[in-house]
Order: structure tokens, then C-alpha cells, then sequence
């Protein structure tokens, strides 16, 4: 979970849990949702509890899933196997509030859920900011590096709970559309069987409660002083649950930390002497460093 700080900025993201439509969607492939549109020639769903048939929530034409929050959700076609090329892809596209600043750091957060029906998982399902809608009038993949990705060679196959997944970006700027979806080409898509469907062979998955914030500061206290006196005993990083590794002067790694939190404690449990450390933050989806300041 992020910084409370970054909860409270506004979400750039608009109709953010698509809740807001332009209609009642009269079946699959009808996608009127607010704010929300496909970027290619693939046919995105819109799914809403005002339906009442195959396009409705939680039971419709892929499966059974109540909302993340609220009452509707989006659906898109990761992979679908077209004469076992896997060549198929849909996409959600949205533009943003605001342009993003080259200056601030933004934390991007949704939640997707594998359909029942689906008979394929992927891994790297991707976030992309650009600052023109990508795109065009194909089924292939869109020709772009997303910048946030679900976990490397992490299969998303849940078809019951829905599946956080989220990062930190650092914009080049100027940044004014957002768009979901599987960017892998044949040659790299990274897929697991997961049963066999009667529909065929594809992923498919939901999205929800899709959020863009912008964070105040990255900036850590950068001195603390673990003496056991109750009074700044801990060095934190301000988001939590980032890998976080501590070095010595030396470049040596001293501790792991997996909850972003340091105690002024070595691996193996002794005291860490008084002078300067470093931390790296290293995840897939972000990368930062800085000094600590150790003093007992």
C-alpha cells in the first residue's frame, strides 16, 4: 500500500471505475462507456449491472464477477488465438485530466480479474503514457513499450479475486493518454494454458477502479538514529512494500529490507555502526536512491 499523501491528490483518471456511461450497454462489443474508448480495431465490453443479460454484472457472457467498486467494469481480449497466431489484441484508451510534469512522480494503480471463460493467462499485461493516442486501424499489438507491467513471467490467472497492479512513473512530460492492455508480440507473449474453453483460446480479463495520482516528494529523512529510546528508531522509505536494499559505503549490501522499514540492523541481526548508508529501490516498475544518515 502507497503513501496516505498520495491517496489525497485528485485521480487523473476520469470515470475512473466506469460507473459513468453513455448507455446502458445493449450486449458485448458495445462499449458505452463514458471518457473511455478502443484505440484499434479490436472490440472492447462494457459490462454494468443495468444490463441484466450478457453484458451485465456480475453474470455475463465470459463469466461471473461482481465489481471491484461500484457496479460496472471494462473488459478487454489480452490474446485471441486467430488460427493459433495468437495475433488478436484489444485495448482501453483514456485521456487524462492534465498533462503529466517531467518534474513529479506519479503512482498508477488498477485492478484486472481473469474471466472464467478465459483459457489462456499472460504475464506483463501493460500500463502505457503517451502524449498522442496510440493506436490504429489493426488487431495486431500496438507498436509501444509500456512503462508499467504487471510481474515478469507471473501468470494472471485469477478468476476470483481481483489482482492489484501497480507502479511509480517518472514522466518525460507533456504525457496526456493512458492505455491498458497486452503489448507482447507473438514472439515474446509469455502465456499458460489454464483449461479448455468452449468459447476458444484467449485471455480475457476485467478492469476496475483504475487510479492515477500524482505523489508529493519521494523524499525520505535521511538521518535517523536506532538507539532504542522510542524517538526516530526506524528509517522508512515514504511507500511501502517496495524491495529496498541498504549499502555500505563500500557498495556492500548490509540489509533487504521487503517493507521499505530499516532498524539500523545487518542481516544477521547486529547493530550497524554510526556513518553514511545508501538505499535502492529497485522493482520493475521503478528505481531510485539515496543517502541515510546513521547515528546512535
Amino acid at each position: 500500500m502507497f503513501v496516505d499523501k498520495a491517496q489525497a491528490q485528485e485521480n487523473l483518471v476520469p470515470n475512473s471505475s466506469f460507473e459513468e456511461m453513455l448507455s446502458c450497454p445493449g450486449g458485448i462489443a458495445d462499449f458505452s462507456v463514458s471518457d473511455w474508448y478502443a484505440p484499434t480495431w479490436g472490440t472492447c465490453d462494457y459490462f454494468n449491472s443495468c444490463n441484466g443479460l450478457d453484458a451485465n454484472v456480475p453474470n455475463n457472457y465470459f463469466g461471473h464477477q461482481t465489481a471491484q467498486q461500484g457496479n460496472a467494469y471494462v473488459g478487454f481480449g489480452a490474446i485471441f488465438d486467430s488460427s493459433s497466431n495468437l495475433s488478436s489484441r484489444e485495448y482501453v484508451q483514456v485521456e487524462l485530466t492534465e498533462e503529466l510534469s517531467a518534474s513529479k512522480f506519479y503512482h498508477f494503480s488498477c485492478f484486472i480479474n481473469k474471466s472464467d471463460s478465459s483459457s489462456i493467462c499472460v504475464s506483463e499485461i501493460g500500463i502505457a503514457f503517451s502524449s498522442y493516442p496510440i493506436g490504429g486501424l489493426y488487431l495486431d499489438p500496438i507498436p509501444f513499450a509500456p512503462q508499467i507491467t504487471s510481474p515478469v513471467s507471473t501468470y494472471m490467472c485469477d478468476s476470483n479475486g481481483w489482482i492489484q497492479i501497480e507502479g511509480i512513473y517518472l514522466p518525460s512530460g507533456g504525457e496526456k493518454y493512458l492505455t491498458i492492455g497486452y503489448f507482447k508480440n507473438n514472439q515474446d507473449a509469455d502465456t499458460l494454458n489454464s483449461h479448455y474453453s468452449s468459447q476458444g483460446a484467449f485471455a480475457y480479463y476485467y478492469i476496475d477502479n483504475v487510479v492515477l495520482r500524482e505523489l508529493d516528494d519521494l523524499n525520505s529523512p535521511n538521518v535517523f538514529s536506532p538507539n532504542g529510546d522510542g524517538i526516530n528508531d526506524f528509517w522508512c522509505f515514504p511507500i511501502n512494500n517496495l524491495p529496498i536494499q541498504i549499502l555500505n559505503r563500500w557498495g556492500e549490501v548490509v540489509v533487504d529490507c521487503e517493507n521499505g522499514i530499516w532498524d539500523g540492523k545487518t542481516r544477521e541481526g547486529k547493530e550497524c555502526s554510526d556513518g553514511v548508508y545508501f538505499y535502492v529501490v529497485r522493482d520493475k516498475n521503478f528505481d531510485f536512491n539515496g543517502f541515510i544518515q546513521l547515528i546512535r
